[in-house]
């Protein structure tokens, strides 16, 4: 936080505006160190990321009390999908496709005749990114505000903890266990805007995807009472494999409606 300190013109300064100003530095200090240490934190040259999913366990309405998406992306059970920064996303399966791209989801349902575009609006925490594989880029970054909380060990790795919150949406605030080695999430608890815990993702059976890239090949949700919500599986990952702009591009042959 930036602290401005306004002195009176005199020709000497005094005992007390030296003393002021020294707190103004020491007030300032803690700011100032906090962005270096989420810096460190930051996987740097991933531009894009395609994996197959295949979901091994769901309890549909545990997971709906996480998340209606995720609800919707676990219900799809074995799935391809693909990020491109900053944050856009794609998940194909057999009987379904989602993309979302920035503010606008899409989903179609053949079988269900469904077909819908969606305006998230200011929802940030709904437009998918790398942040949901566990990976936090220099576009997510860009969007936070975060201050380092404690270090602690979680999955036998010694993690710094941050709490992070969107610049544009402080409300919505997430607990994030860092690998500071292998930059990537090994835990991460999101609350809502009522500062109540939602959901728990745990980062698991991490690997390197590329040359110091780690990505995780397990992710279990589990609810805000530690019930376990899904299991998710990733395989055939690949970092960088130069996706089109075409794979993320939103129909406009659905009809629109906002919130979700």
């Amino acid at each position: 936080m930036y602290v401005r300190t306004a002195f009176r013109r005199t020709a000497r300064p005094s005992l007390y505006a030296l003393a002021a100003l020294a707190c103004s530095f020491a007030f300032r200090l803690p700011a100032v160190a906090q962005a270096p240490e989420l810096e460190r934190m930051v996987v740097t040259g991933v531009a894009d990321l395609r994996a197959r999913v295949e979901v091994t366990r769901v309890d549909s309405a545990a997971m709906r009390s996480v998340s209606p998406d995720l609800a919707m992306l676990f219900g799809l059970k074995a799935l391809d999908i693909a990020y491109k920064e900053p944050s856009r996303f794609r998940a194909e399966a057999r009987v379904g496709l989602l993309v979302v791209d920035g503010a606008t989801l899409y989903y179609r349902v053949p079988q269900l005749g469904i077909k819908r575009r969606t305006d998230l609006g200011a929802d940030l925490h709904r437009r998918h990114s790398l942040f949901d594989l566990g990976l936090l880029t220099r576009a997510k970054v860009d969007q936070m505000d975060g201050r380092r909380v404690r270090t602690e060990v979680v999955h036998g790795v010694e993690a710094q903890v941050h709490e992070l919150r969107y610049r544009a949406d402080r409300d919505t605030r997430y607990i994030a266990w860092l690998d500071p080695v292998r930059k990537v999430t090994l835990r991460r608890q999101w609350f809502d805007r009522s500062n109540r815990l939602k959901g728990t993702f745990d980062y698991l059976d991490i690997s390197e995807a590329a040359p110091g890239v780690y990505v995780p090949r397990r992710i279990e949700v589990r609810t805000a009472t530690g019930s376990l919500a899904g299991v998710a599986v990733y395989s055939d990952v690949i970092v960088n494999g130069g996706l089109a702009d075409a794979l993320f591009e939103i129909p406009a042959d659905a009809p629109a409606r906002s919130g979700g």
